[in-house]
């Protein structure tokens, strides 16, 4: 099956440099244009998000005051509410407490290459 070609809108080319000229000012203009009214739509986006930050700023000094009174909670009831250790996770109704930070560890692959490489390295021999 044959692809069907899609044809393409014919374009009015510039006629002299004259025209050439003038279109490529008024290219400029319209980027110029352009440009001005993204600065402008910035500028209020700036201060849509400034005022809507205000208002929230109460509400997210609340949502940190209440992290910090349930985490308190629950560290000073932890054992009772993860069963002596026995889970990670405590599922209230409204929402799960989870104890999964770990302390960081590494772990090394090629025991035998990174030995090798430690012995030949003059600043790591103590190693």
């Amino acid at each position: 099956m044959a692809k069907t070609r899609i044809k393409q809108p014919a374009i009015e080319a510039a006629q002299d440099k004259a025209e050439v000229t003038a279109f490529i000012r008024k290219i400029g203009d319209l980027q110029r244009e352009v440009k001005r009214l993204e600065t402008e739509a910035g500028d209020k986006k700036a201060v849509i998000e400034e005022e809507y930050a205000a208002k929230a700023a109460p509400m997210c000094a609340e949502i940190m005051s209440l992290t910090e009174r349930v985490a308190a909670y629950c560290e000073a009831h932890k054992d009772e509410l993860t069963e002596n250790g026995k889970t990670k996770t405590v599922d209230f109704t409204t929402g799960l407490i989870k104890w999964r930070i770990r302390p960081p560890s590494v772990k090394v692959t090629g025991v035998a290459a990174v030995l090798a490489w430690l012995s030949e390295k003059s600043a790591f021999a103590e190693f």
